[in-house]
């Protein structure tokens, strides 16, 4: 088991922005096994290895296709049709009845929640929540499948609707019991979670907006209650807006993080804060006059007093409240995911160096941690300290205050999707082999859950041990 020794960093690469893609891009194919891929993701022609279900493009008949192993997947490929990105399709916005990916698998169907829950839990981003990892293994109640992997968190509202994005382009609401409530098409893949925010102003309509970024290069707000549009604003000035390549990405939206304030903050090419009615506030451009573009990947981790903090290929990047620049760090390696803050403004990130580092609220150096593989995903901070991540030698790693490791616990693949921890410091993280695990605080496992294929993306766990997780056979499960 690789611990806290030193080993041979990765070179710092020069080639900022086409590193970054390729690191995008490997995120995206690196779950396909099969040795052919058909195409690229925007043609539509990828395989998912769920059971022997086969993908429909969507210009093929709606029904709902089933596997062998007896899993109904949506055939609606609106997300994968190759050619010009279309814009939002207005009927696709409308509230609509139990959707063609739903199934039901139990008839006790989860509660909602009563505070919204979302993306990385808070604005520091830190991973944690209040609600309790379930003692015993959960069981299957319901799943909605959609066109595409879901790599993102659910974001759970005040009344239990279940908002979450996918690869197919679309933004979804579930009910409780996981029948659509609506959907709404963006231009292209959806990586980033939903952020709730609430909007009032008289003589406009008031209530709960989703706002959610798209690799389209737009931040929208939908209306929780119908799906509508209420804004969409174009964030970048990139010649591409959709599909691969460096000026394709690097002014993709990948996540979104909401702040106390209610402003709402994004990266891309730049650092940017919005109004919670879409209007932009600032924005920071790193190294303008650098040649080589930088691209903000996730979404900034918003401190106690407001500043924020972003990952900018191998850069992490803090701004003042007014998105002055505080300081600017060069890592040892690429960073694929936005950093976490802690409660005294400690900034932890990894890299593709194997580097866990943690920053001071100056920017300085509080220690670094050597990893077995690069750290593809964002990481999670325990109420006591403790640092939990995972990394591509599949190893889920705690790591104590001081920088020395606390436990390890190896999975059978890698990992990339950002852990969540509970107040009592249990682990909750999917793995490329298909699980989903819950681990004790002193890392011994308590329970795992398979799936039919890799989980990428954070679940979502509720007070009342209701856990949502997203997969790449394109489903979002819901475990109780």
């Amino acid at each position: 088991m690789i611990g806290h020794t030193a080993g041979r960093p990765l070179t710092v690469r020069q080639g900022r922005l086409t590193e970054a893609v390729i690191v995008r891009f490997s995120r995206l194919m690196l779950p396909m096994r099969a040795p052919v891929l058909a195409g690229v993701i925007a043609i539509g022609g990828m395989l998912c290895a769920a059971g022997a279900a086969a993908v429909r493009l969507a210009a093929q008949d709606p029904s709902p296709s089933v596997s062998a192993a007896g899993v109904a997947t949506s055939s609606s490929r609106a997300g994968a049709r190759s050619g010009p990105t279309a814009p939002p399709d207005a009927a696709d916005s409308q509230p609509r009845d139990a959707g063609p990916g739903h199934l039901d698998l139990s008839s006790a169907a989860p509660v909602g929640a009563r505070q919204p829950l979302q993306g990385r839990l808070d604005a520091r981003r830190s991973g944690l929540t209040g609600a309790v990892i379930p003692a015993a293994a959960p069981v299957e109640r319901w799943r909605y499948c959609t066109g595409g992997p879901i790599t993102a968190a659910s974001t759970v509202a005040p009344d239990g609707t279940v908002l979450v994005g996918s690869h197919d382009r679309f933004v979804y609401a579930l009910h409780p019991n996981g029948t659509l409530r609506w959907r709404f098409r963006t231009g292209d893949l959806v990586w980033s979670s939903v952020a709730l925010t609430s909007r009032t102003e008289p003589g406009k309509q008031s209530g709960l907006l989703a706002v959610v970024g798209s690799d389209d290069d737009k931040l929208y707000g939908l209306w929780v209650s119908d799906g509508t549009l209420a804004f969409a604003t174009g964030t970048g000035a990139c010649k591409r807006q959709t599909g691969i390549g460096p000026e394709a990405s690097r002014c993709d939206l990948d996540d979104v993080t909401q702040a106390p304030s209610g402003q709402v903050f994004v990266g891309g090419e730049a650092i940017s804060a919005y109004s919670q009615d879409g209007k932009l506030v600032w924005t920071h451009q790193p190294d303008p006059t650098d040649p080589h573009k930088l691209h903000c990947l996730g979404a900034p981790a918003v401190a106690t007093d407001g500043g924020v903090v972003a990952a900018c290929q191998d850069q992490v990047i803090a701004l003042s409240p007014e998105g002055n620049l505080r300081w600017q760090v060069a890592t040892q390696g690429e960073l694929s995911a936005a950093p976490a803050i802690g409660p005294d403004g400690t900034v932890y990130f990894g890299d593709d160096s194997r580097r866990l580092s943690a920053l001071d609220s100056q920017g300085v150096a509080r220690f670094s941690f050597i990893s077995g593989a690069p750290i593809r995903g964002a990481v999670a901070l325990r109420a006591d300290g403790v640092v939990i991540f995972g990394a591509l030698d599949g190893v889920i790693y705690a790591v104590r205050p001081d920088g020395s490791l606390l436990w390890s616990y190896q999975t059978g693949d890698a990992i990339v999707a950002a852990p969540i921890v509970d107040a009592s410091g249990a682990v909750l993280v999917g793995s490329r082999d298909n699980r989903l695990y819950a681990l004790h605080p002193d890392g011994r496992l308590r329970w795992s859950h398979v799936l039919e294929h890799d989980i990428d993306g954070p679940a979502t766990l509720l007070a009342d041990g209701t856990i949502y997780v997203g997969s790449d056979d394109f489903c979002l499960h819901a475990l109780r």
